[in-house]
């Protein structure tokens, strides 16, 4: 789909989300038609429906259960409409969406990989600190 997609089903455990998103190029012009990839755990912090995890600390980016494929419209815009996700059990890792991107058919390096949410609290303040310098998104929940 263009613009919006649902990562989740109406019977999915969880706090609903709407994750809204523009991308742009390096020169802030809108990058339209790109294929984003997301995924993400569950509200138990699992990829798949029976663990946690599968690969270890690995994002799991081919056994996530909770995942969908949409291209962002003319304006750079996409929206995914999901639960919000839970951190890792048994770890200290904030909890996050991946976000994986092609433009032209092509991998585009430097998205951010990981959108983290600034009222995590295992999202300490030096943990923030890193997410940006490693170039990741923090996200404020806005309340609409």
């Amino acid at each position: 789909p263009v613009g919006r997609i649902t990562v989740v089903t109406s019977t999915e455990p969880g706090k609903r989300i709407k994750v809204k998103c523009n991308v742009t190029d390096n020169e802030q012009k809108p990058c339209s038609s790109a294929l984003v990839y997301v995924y993400q755990t569950s509200a138990k912090g699992w990829y798949s429906d029976t663990a946690a995890h599968i690969l270890k600390n690995e994002g799991d980016m081919r056994h996530a259960r909770l995942f969908g494929y949409v291209y962002t419209d003319a304006n750079g815009d996409f929206e995914i409409e999901t639960i919000r996700p839970s951190g890792y059990p048994g770890s200290d890792l904030p909890a996050h969406i991946h976000i994986v991107m092609w433009k032209d058919e092509k991998y585009v390096p430097g998205v951010p990989g990981e959108l983290l949410f600034d009222d995590d609290e295992r999202l300490t303040p030096e943990r923030k600190l890193r997410a940006i310098r490693e170039g990741f998104l923090v996200s404020s929940n806005t309340g609409t």
